[in-house]
């Protein structure tokens, strides 16, 4: 809590008392309060100029709400990290598998040619 947000609350809770003990009428000691009361816009100005005034408990739980964020980020960052590894393993396998495909397609067309080739020259011999 800054000094002008707990000024202000104490000078409340004075004229608070004060007017709930004298009505309107102020007892005589009194009186530099109402001098302080008058100063309250000026607080109030200073505040306004200086930042936002938050209240402890709303500041705590804003601070948990971004404590929890960060977290968060943590998480799906790594979780990120991890699919994304996972992602790559599987494009490197993927392209292996299709090199792999094309061979085998090499060598199964060498092997059609072959067979055509003695079927061709070589007519009367029995195929395995």
């Amino acid at each position: 809590m800054t000094f002008l947000g707990e000024l202000e609350e104490v000078l409340e809770v004075i004229f608070g008392i004060c007017l709930n003990i004298a009505g309107d009428d102020i007892p005589e000691g009194v009186g530099e309060l109402t001098s302080q009361k008058s100063l309250l816009p000026e607080v109030y100005a200073a505040r306004e100029k200086v930042g936002v005034y938050i209240p402890k408990d709303d500041y705590q739980q804003e601070e948990n709400e971004q404590k929890d964020m960060a977290d968060q980020i943590e998480r799906m960052t790594a979780s990120l990290e991890v699919n994304q590894k996972q992602i790559n393993d599987l494009q490197e396998k993927y392209s292996s598998e299709l090199q792999h495909s094309d061979d085998l397609s090499k060598k199964l067309e060498a092997t059609r040619n072959v067979w055509t080739i003695q079927a061709t020259y070589y007519p009367q011999q029995k195929k395995i």
